[in-house]
Formats: structure tokens, C-alpha cells, sequence
């Protein structure tokens, strides 16, 4: 569940989001790095202790990622959005409030200093406790490409994983990614 908070780029997340977008191509076994800021809502999401009823669905919420290193990397990324599922990590489980895994795609974001946009990019993730490692690429609007690997932490700020909560989970989504390479 809270894997799609990042990542989102993800990540994502997410994160893998924004350290796409740039304007020239390279390769390099560490072509940039990101910093990735906000937050995803996973619904039906687990309810404390047990498991969700179903494959969990995620989206992205006020995302933005930074990244600096090469061209084709830097800048921030705002708005950046995301979505996707998540199950358990054992076959035929869903996923619970200790661990998840699944895969979405970053589906929108905008680079603040150069207008160009990201477009349809696919992720990964694995997600234990708060720990989520997420395995992606970021396409962008210029043709520009950039795989990623990401670090973030899973923050249930309320819902079914926060402490007395109940209903879709909203958590924190932040960390770090690696550009690994960019074309």
C-alpha cells in the first residue's frame, strides 16, 4: 500500500518521475540525483493489523521531485501524479500495513524552468515497513528518457495503517533517487 506512496516513482515513483525530464541524452552509472516530497492514498488499503479485502490502488498527491546532476536530469518537477496497484509479497496475498508490492505509472508532471512534461513512465516497487525501493523509468514530452532507482519512506499520516485510523490510507512519501542512466 503504501509502496505506490512512492512510489511513486515511482517513483514512483515517483521520484523516478522527476529525475527523468531534461534536454539531453547520456549514460552514466549515476547520471543524477532526485529528492522526491509528498504523498500517496491507497484505497481500500489494509485496516491495521489485516490485510486489504482486494489489490490496492494508489495515486499520487501533491508530488514534487528535484533533481540535480546532468541537464538531462535537473530541475523540479511539480505536480507530478502517479497510480497504480499493489498486493502482497506472497502470491495470491494482498497487501498489509508491514509490506506490499506492485507497479503503476507516473502519468503527468510538469519541469518548472523548462515547461516539459512527463509522460507515461513505468515503476516498480517493494515496500517493507516504511521502506520502499522502487524500480522505474521516466519518459518526458522531449523524447528524453532515464531509468531510476529509489529510496523512500511509507509515513501513514491517516487511514487504515494509521494508529486508530480506519478507510484509504494517505501517507507521506519522501526519499531519494538515482538516475542510473538517461537516453
Amino acid at each position: 500500500m503504501f509502496t505506490r506512496k512512492f512510489i511513486a516513482i515511482a517513483a514512483g515513483a515517483v521520484l523516478a518521475a522527476g529525475g527523468a525530464v531534461g534536454a539531453v541524452t547520456a549514460s552514466a552509472a549515476n547520471a543524477g540525483t532526485c529528492v522526491v516530497q509528498g504523498s500517496v492514498t491507497t484505497s481500500p488499503g489494509p485496516q491495521g493489523t489485516s490485510a486489504a479485502t482486494s489489490t490496492d490502488a494508489f495515486a499520487f498527491n501533491a508530488t514534487t521531485i528535484t533533481c540535480e546532476g546532468t541537464s538531462a536530469v535537473s530541475g523540479t518537477w511539480a505536480n507530478v501524479t502517479a497510480n497504480g496497484n499493489a498486493d502482497g509479497t506472497a502470491p495470491g496475498t494482498h497487501e498489509t500495513c508491514a509490506e506490499g508490492q506492485g507497479g503503476g505509472n507516473i502519468t503527468g508532471g510538469t519541469n518548472t524552468a523548462t515547461g516539459v512534461n512527463l509522460t507515461t513512465s513505468p515503476f516498480t516497487f517493494n515496500r517493507v515497513g516504511a521502506a520502499v525501493v522502487v524500480h522505474g523509468t521516466l519518459n518526458t514530452s522531449a523524447g528524453l528518457s532515464a531509468t531510476f532507482t529509489a529510496h523512500l519512506s511509507f509515513v501513514p499520516q491517516s487511514g487504515g495503517c494509521f494508529p486508530l485510523g480506519s478507510g484509504p490510507t494517505t501517507a507521506s512519501m519522501t526519499g531519494t533517487a538515482n538516475i542510473v542512466s538517461t537516453s
